[in-house]
């Protein structure tokens, strides 16, 4: 394989097969900082950039310096980073995500929110999602995906892996549920596929990527199977 050779993801088309993953930069804002990250990058000849995590709901922020995207003033500060990565023909994907049971509840100030209820650290145990809970948590990816069309996003990775909200629906062992969320494989899976159905609705073709852990290190945890 060339991997210096164009290439075209889900309608992103890429001068090389360099792709930046996603990675945690601990810039809760997007500045001038972040920006000239990114600028390196690109200048250093990398095929297209996915952002680090940025969060889609208040209840799904895992740290304080984790940048959101869930409201009209977090996706405008994007704007000046997105118009750079232009002059230099570099995609820039954003990478949407929710902590899940990896929460902080000083952080997001209630018990983390995880398909099941256990616990991650000592001391830090996650209350089980609600319906309404779940329906909230899928509108608000959609509504971020549609944000990130508006400003200029190239396209979005949804991150349904390391553990998070996405990637505890999809384990089976840490979703125990027996309602339309969980139980089979399929089941596990609806919140992702509720996501693209709602965000489909709102931005069509638009370029939407997911993240997912093939295999876990938990015993009875996600295989590739």
């Amino acid at each position: 394989m060339d991997i210096f050779k164009e290439a075209n993801i889900a309608g992103i088309k890429l001068k090389n097969r360099i792709i930046r993953s996603a990675t945690h930069e601990r810039i809760a804002i997007p500045n001038e900082e972040l920006k000239n990250i990114y600028i390196n990058l690109a200048m250093g000849g990398v095929g297209a950039i996915v952002t680090g995590f940025a969060g889609v709901h208040r209840f799904g922020k895992t740290s304080t310096n984790m940048p959101m995207f869930n409201s009209a003033e977090d996706c405008s500060k994007w704007e000046s980073i997105i118009n750079e990565m232009k002059k230099y023909n570099t995609p820039i994907i954003l990478q949407l995500g929710h902590g899940g049971g990896k929460n902080n509840p000083v952080i997001i100030g209630r018990n983390a929110l995880s398909p099941s209820s256990y616990q991650y650290n000592k001391g830090q145990k996650s209350d089980e999602m609600s319906t309404e809970d779940i329906r909230e948590v899928i509108e608000s990816y959609a509504i971020s995906i549609q944000k990130a069309k508006e400003v200029g996003f190239d396209g979005v990775q949804i991150q349904a892996s390391h553990g998070y909200l996405l990637s505890e629906f999809l384990s089976p062992r840490l979703n125990q549920r027996v309602d339309n969320w969980g139980g089979s494989t399929e089941k596990r899976f609806k919140i992702i596929k509720e996501i693209f159905y709602e965000a489909r609705k709102r931005v069509g073709s638009y370029p939407i990527i997911v993240k997912i852990t093939a295999y876990d290190t938990d015993e009875g945890g996600t295989r590739i199977d």
